[in-house]
């Protein structure tokens, strides 16, 4: 079975950013293998857990969101509105096309 491309750019990644882990598991046997595998399992969940228990994280998500809170709104509405002035050109048999806003210009 050959190597193909993104296992290579995998490869590569882990040597370069990882050089230690990279040399220690070339030379491990399938087992050693199978077991580190069983091992960065358990380190991803007590992250995954250790991050959802972070309240600083938690606060500076809801805190993000809060000042994205009006920028989301106004986009919304502002979807709204461009989907209801297409209604409307469509019922009048108006077509959307990009006004020309040079035409006004001089």
């Amino acid at each position: 079975m050959g190597r193909g491309r993104s296992a290579k750019s995998i490869e590569e990644k882990i040597s370069e950013e990882l050089p230690e882990f990279y040399d220690s598991v070339q030379s491990m046997s399938i087992e050693q293998l199978k077991d580190q595998l069983a091992r960065d399992a358990g380190y991803r969940v007590e992250n995954q857990i250790a991050k959802k228990e972070d309240t600083e994280l938690k606060a500076a998500r809801d805190h993000a969101s809060f000042l994205a809170g009006p920028y989301n709104d106004a986009e919304k509405m502002l979807k709204l509105k461009a989907e209801f002035v297409k209604s409307l050109l469509d019922a009048k048999g108006g077509s959307v096309e990009q006004k020309d806003t040079t035409e006004n210009a001089s």
